[in-house]
């Protein structure tokens, strides 16, 4: 199976068809060059860092799959639609017009999904609904069978309530068989409860730039994660921290913030997570104890999360790593950007 990957952060959609389904990305388009390393080590086949857009890239085979990442804009919601992007999905969907991969995946999040331009008529989706949205429009133009998915990983076992919209281009006679999440906030019945903080965590007890475990892993969220190969990880130092800092977060209980004392405020910085309950938020900022709309300080310990126990609760794997040279804060970006391979 041939896929392409076009995408600015890890490829992390990517590595899940290839860690799940036993296939391997073929072409890359649009690497960013901080994601260069990272993507190299969680991939099959190296990739070199591509700056070149959609529109030029001729491939030398059919593609079966294509995979996007559009660009929809930095602070969206803050600054309306004069700050969406629609013309990076515009010409993936030129490309993919004329290319006609059998399959296609638009990843996105749902902020960008209102910001779509509307279509200009109706058409049923692929689960019979009516539906104006353009992306889906267009699809539909192109014979395909289009969907839109909106998917909180926190259903389908990873510790954070995280969304992101998928649009999928299908053929005409295949029938999407949408996964049922298995994770609920209470758990019962057939539903597991929600995977937590330490579901993700509890096995790095020492802090350093390589880490080797100390100890079996302690749940099938772990082992799956690990790097059993090399038996260890990295990047998993705190970032520096002032004493005035370190004062301030000494006080704060667990969900909490150290303004309000309210588990639902996450305006004043300095929110602590829970240790046996799902993250609540994090967002570019997490690797700061002083993160204003997530959570980001470590539930049982006076620190901020390190960059890899960002990876963990984001689900992304221990073989994920970075070059030494990339700033924590373009790294903790794509790490945030980045759905689960599980997903």
């Amino acid at each position: 199976m041939r896929i392409l990957d076009y995408s600015p952060n890890f490829g992390t959609l990517s590595a899940g068809f290839e860690n799940f389904s036993g296939v391997e990305v073929t072409d890359v388009v649009k690497l960013a060059k901080d994601a260069e390393y990272g993507y190299n080590s969680i991939h099959k086949q190296w990739a070199l860092a591509s700056f070149s857009p959609i529109s030029t890239y001729e491939p030398e085979k059919n593609i079966d799959l294509a995979i996007f990442n559009p660009d929809f804009g930095e602070n969206v919601d803050r600054k309306g639609s004069s700050n969406f992007f629609f013309y990076d999905f515009q010409d993936c969907l030129d490309w993919l017009s004329d290319k006609m991969p059998k399959f296609a995946i638009f990843q996105t999040e749902p902020e960008a999904v209102k910001y779509i331009n509307t279509a200009p008529e109706y058409v049923r989706d692929g689960f019979g609904q009516l539906s104006k949205d353009k992306i889906v429009y267009n699809l539909q133009q192109m014979g395909f069978k289009a969907y839109l998915l909106v998917l909180d990983e926190a259903e389908y076992g990873i510790p954070l309530h995280r969304k992101f919209a998928f649009y999928i281009a299908t053929p005409e006679d295949f029938d999407l068989k949408v996964p049922r999440g298995l994770f609920t906030a209470t758990g019962k019945g057939r539903y597991n409860k929600y995977r937590t903080v330490c579901d993700a965590i509890c096995d790095l007890d020492h802090t350093g730039e390589w880490v080797e475990y100390g100890s079996e892993a302690q749940n099938s969220y772990q082992k799956r994660l690990r790097n059993e190969k090399s038996g260890r990880t990295t990047w998993h130092l705190p970032s520096n921290m002032r004493e005035t800092t370190k004062q301030k977060i000494s006080s704060i209980q667990q969900g909490s913030n150290n303004d309000t004392k309210i588990a639902k405020s996450r305006t004043k910085g300095y929110n602590r997570a829970k240790w046996d309950d799902i993250c609540r938020c994090m967002d570019v900022q997490f690797y700061l104890a002083s993160s204003k709309q997530g959570d980001s300080i470590h539930p049982i310990k006076d620190r901020p999360f390190t960059i890899r126990e960002g990876c963990r609760i984001h689900g992304l794997p221990d073989q994920l790593s970075f070059d030494l040279k990339t700033p924590r804060k373009n790294i903790a970006k794509m790490i945030h950007n980045s759905p689960a391979p599980a997903i």
